[in-house]
């Protein structure tokens, strides 16, 4: 129980509550702990300017699955596919896109694909099989193989 003597939480250490739950959250319970830490915060500018971070690193590193805009297949939001200028490649349609981590949907589609997984760094395969996505994307000291039924 707080006392009169007890000072205020600042906005500072809020956040970094606020991030530490968000990146922490379960596989798939993202929206609940969302919820949950936007509700005790009940401050919607300040949790999306101090924990937009938080949302991308969860997205990446749960390697998210998200449709691509006009076709039927899912690539996965990773560190490995995602550009220097914070774009993401579709390595199948050959598009790079924007992300929104929050509202986790793809826009700003380009047909812009200049062979950055042919530099010998990186390769991607992609192949989709009828209610199984699976994305394989390999860093050259890191591999990662997802399945997903949807």
């Amino acid at each position: 129980m707080a006392s009169e003597s007890d000072e205020p939480i600042s906005d500072e250490v809020k956040m970094r509550i606020v991030t530490n739950f968000i990146m922490h959250s379960p596989p798939g319970e993202f929206n609940e702990v969302f919820n949950d830490v936007r509700t005790l915060l009940n401050n919607d500018t300040l949790l999306k300017e101090g924990a937009s971070s938080a949302f991308a690193f969860y997205n990446k590193e749960q390697q998210t699955p998200c449709r691509v805009a006009g076709d039927e297949h899912h690539v996965l939001i990773t560190e490995h596919n995602e550009l220097p200028s914070g774009r993401f490649v579709d390595p199948k349609t050959k598009q790079t896109f924007r992300y929104d981590h929050l509202k986790k949907e793809a826009s700003d589609f380009q047909v812009k694909f200049f062979n950055y997984y042919s530099s010998g760094t990186y390769w991607c395969l992609t192949f989709s099989y009828p209610l199984i996505f699976c994305s394989l994307i390999r860093n050259v000291c890191f591999l990662s193989l997802r399945c997903f039924r949807f």
